[in-house]
């Protein structure tokens, strides 16, 4: 299994609790909830498109490791949800 899917999955995660837990501390309105999705988008497009260039998606794994990197996004995803 290449690493490609994993790591997505595994940015898209991380970067989805870090929106979720800026958008609980903080009120926003509606003109900020858009500047929330293009953080999330760039921050998402930033990971990937590093990963990219430094060879790490071409990487071959094995196949629990892809699913343990997966379920780690997800849970973080989950903790971040909840607010620390």
């Amino acid at each position: 299994m290449k690493l490609r899917i994993p790591i997505f999955i595994f940015a898209l995660g991380v970067v989805s609790g870090i929106v979720q837990l800026i958008n609980n501390n903080f009120t926003l309105s509606k003109t900020e909830s858009y500047i929330e999705i293009i953080l999330f988008f760039l921050i998402l497009g930033v990971a990937v498109s590093t990963c990219e260039r430094i060879g790490m998606n071409d990487k071959r794994v094995n196949l629990y490791t892809g699913i343990s990197l997966i379920a780690a996004g997800i849970n973080i995803d989950l903790f971040l949800l909840r607010g620390l």
